[in-house]
């Protein structure tokens, strides 16, 4: 139990899981080839991302990209 208080003070203090690795991105070309679209994606945080959804959140007709991470929801849109 000792543990999962120390853990617990961590993650409140904002340290990271991950050591800080940078999120990549990556866009299908075709042809079972990808291209890398991390930095012009704005996705290449430093943080604990977990998962990346695409929908039409604002109901615009425009695809949006939500990112979850350990602490809040990054919203993308029109990407």
């Amino acid at each position: 139990l000792q543990r999962t208080d120390e853990i617990n003070e961590l993650l409140d203090s904002g340290a990271s899981l991950s050591g800080h690795e940078r999120n990549c991105f990556f866009l299908n070309t075709g042809g079972g080839r990808f291209a890398s679209a991390s930095a012009t994606s704005g996705f290449d945080f430093s943080d604990d991302a977990r998962a990346v959804a695409r929908s039409d959140w604002d109901h615009d007709g425009d695809l949006d990209l939500i990112r979850d991470n350990l602490y809040r929801l990054t919203f993308r849109d029109n990407t």
